[in-house]
């Protein structure tokens, strides 16, 4: 049964926004009436991805990085969350719908929905993960399709969360590592720079000191003669 997003009108006047399942949009706006609510827009969630479809060429593809409904974080928390579901008895349909009611964010909340859709339909959850590419790494979905052959569903989803937590602890010490000399870098640059400047400026000086002539010219230098050898050799100084 395919899932639909909604907005709907409450009799408060406030507007409401979900999700829900219905064989046609037509059957969604009446459940929506049935509730005592006024359907303003009705629409299938179309967040599926065709891993078949060709990619695009480079010069037709959008610009920056594409938004995901789930972050290297939070999807640990929601393969932990699921394996714990599903651990304790729950049917994948269930847990999904609870992991659904219980989400925060709206992208979420409608990629749960169309994955619990395809698993009500009779498609496992890992070929209903299997049409999100872009939010479920291969590697991921090859897993949890093996824990479903296998009928060991909830222990490799437990299995799979604790290698993705550990991922996040090995990226979160890696990018503090990389982040103390990048602080050093920063904050010594402008001292080296300002250092610099001033050693320039005054190495003429000290070199006019130490040898008797300036470092642009080979003759000697002194106070009496620096008008002379300025403007015979160019002196700098």
């Amino acid at each position: 049964m395919p899932a639909y997003r909604f907005e709907a009108l409450q009799a408060d006047g406030q507007t409401r926004k979900g999700t829900l399942e219905a064989d046609s949009a037509r059957s969604a706006r009446s459940q929506l009436r049935a509730q005592g609510l006024v359907p303003l827009d009705v629409g299938l969630l179309g967040t599926a991805e065709q891993p078949d479809q060709p990619a695009l060429p480079w010069w037709q593809r959008p610009l920056g990085p594409t938004r995901k409904a789930f972050s290297s974080s939070q999807r640990a928390v929601w393969t932990r969350q699921l394996a714990e579901l599903v651990g304790s008895g729950l049917t994948v349909e269930r847990a999904l719908a609870a992991l659904t009611d219980e989400s925060e964010h709206e992208r979420q909340r409608h990629l749960l929905a169309a994955i619990r859709a395809e698993v009500n339909a009779g498609s496992s959850l890992g070929r209903a993960l299997e049409r999100f590419p872009h939010e479920f790494p291969a590697i991921d979905r090859a897993v949890i399709a093996a824990g479903e052959q296998s009928g060991q569903l909830g222990q490799v989803l437990s299995h799979l969360a604790d290698d993705l937590e550990a991922r996040q602890v090995l990226r979160s010490k890696l990018v503090g590592a990389a982040l103390y000399p990048a602080i050093v870098t920063l904050v010594a640059w402008p001292s080296w720079c300002f250092c610099s400047v001033r050693w320039c400026r005054r190495w003429p000086a000290c070199f006019r000191a130490a040898t008797g002539h300036c470092p642009c010219s080979p003759r000697p230098c002194w106070p009496s003669a620096r008008r002379s050898v300025s403007g015979a050799r160019g002196c700098c100084c």
